[in-house]
């Protein structure tokens, strides 16, 4: 690779450790190239082939699931079919050894090559996939995360394409409880979302019954709030208020590390969930942008995203102005949710509450003082 050429960083939980090496990223750049139709360099093209083929003997199933597919693309059907067959075996086994968004996504890539081979020749082995990839379905209709759900929509669209519907005409017959209803699917409405709730109080027996020919998927989504989520031992974080004296600013600090063994995390999110009448200093966020702390943030409502480049092993910290911009009695406390992007399962949930900004039973003093702070991180 040329001196003067910034290769730039790699973050992908399947692409981690000893095996964060060039081969992943070529998979990926090969993948692009091929399904773009960019393949006027023969040479290129072989060369990546060589040295993803090379990189797979050891390689996590995520790894060999996109090789696979990169393969399959390139016409390196003998290659593709044995990693095919490995990946195929590693998550119908149902110990993949990956996260929920890289099982979705290895999945997805495995149909993609599959396809690529030969739909006919794997038709069982890819509705097996399919039906794997469906149970990560979620209410909202994505996956685990948003790559993950790009390239299993990519994948399912490449199975429609692959085994279109002909003469589809179902009737799904749903039971819950005393309430009974029927949606029918037909070639009319094979595109179109049909949706119908359940009422009652749970527990409730769900009965699904189909009757007609053709392929459907049904999701049943049951919504429930917990009063604490199951967290991750990946990160460690801190969350503290910093109150200024008789103002109705104060400075909310978040400090956090990663705890797992490859030492640093993918894009970290920590999403910020304000007390009731507070606002953050959007200045101050801007200012953390500028300042290269965070990569970006959004504010929406009271919810404050931060975006990380990552989180490692050394602890980080964060810090901005929050302002009270109205009086609550009884007000909640607010909270702070740190996860990886990229693997959702990764987070770690805290609640904090911001102090009264005049302590009781103490008056504030007639004359204030102000200072500016030109540093953003230090209050």
């Amino acid at each position: 690779m040329p001196e003067n050429i910034d290769a730039g960083t790699l973050f992908q939980g399947g692409v981690d450790g000893s095996e964060s090496s060039l081969a992943p990223l070529t998979a990926y750049v090969l993948i692009s190239l091929l399904e773009g139709n960019l393949t006027q360099d023969v040479q290129v093209i072989a060369n990546a082939v060589a040295c993803i083929t090379t990189a797979t003997t050891s390689s996590s199933t995520y790894i060999k699931a996109l090789t696979a597919y990169a393969l399959s693309l390139a016409g390196d059907s003998s290659a593709a079919a044995t990693l095919i067959s490995d990946v195929y075996n590693s998550l119908t086994s149902g110990i993949p050894g990956l996260s929920q968004a890289l099982t979705v996504e290895a999945a997805a890539y495995l149909l993609l090559a599959m396809l690529n081979e030969s739909p006919g020749s794997y038709a069982a082995w890819a509705l097996d996939i399919t039906k794997l990839i469906s149970t990560y379905h979620n209410g909202q209709g994505g996956f685990v995360s948003t790559q993950d759900t790009v390239v299993a929509l990519q994948s399912f669209a490449a199975f429609s394409e692959a085994f279109p519907p002909t003469g589809t005409d179902l009737t799904i017959s749903v039971t819950a409880g005393s309430q009974s209803f029927e949606i029918v699917i037909n070639s009319e409405k094979g595109l179109v979302l049909q949706t119908s709730y359940i009422t009652g109080d749970p527990p409730l027996d769900v009965t699904v019954s189909s009757s007609g020919s053709g392929c459907a998927l049904v999701t049943v989504t049951h919504k429930y709030n917990v009063y604490e989520e199951p967290e991750s031992s990946a990160f460690a974080m801190s969350v503290k208020t910093v109150r200024d004296w008789c103002s109705s600013v104060s400075s909310l600090q978040i400090c956090a590390s990663y705890t797992n063994e490859d030492s640093v995390s993918n894009m970290a999110v920590m999403e910020v969930d304000l007390q009731t009448g507070y606002s953050a200093d959007e200045d101050h966020l801007r200012g953390l942008v500028a300042q290269e702390i965070i990569k970006r943030y959004e504010d929406s409502d009271g919810v404050v995203f931060l975006y990380l480049e990552s989180v490692g092993g050394s602890e980080i910290c964060v810090s901005f102005r929050i302002r009270r911009d109205h009086e609550v009695e009884d007000i909640a406390p607010g909270t702070v949710t740190l996860y990886d992007y990229y693997t959702p399962e990764f987070r770690l949930t805290q609640s904090f509450e911001n102090e009264d900004p005049v302590i009781q039973g103490e008056e504030c003093p007639s004359t204030a003082v102000t200072i500016v702070i030109d540093d953003f991180t230090n209050f």
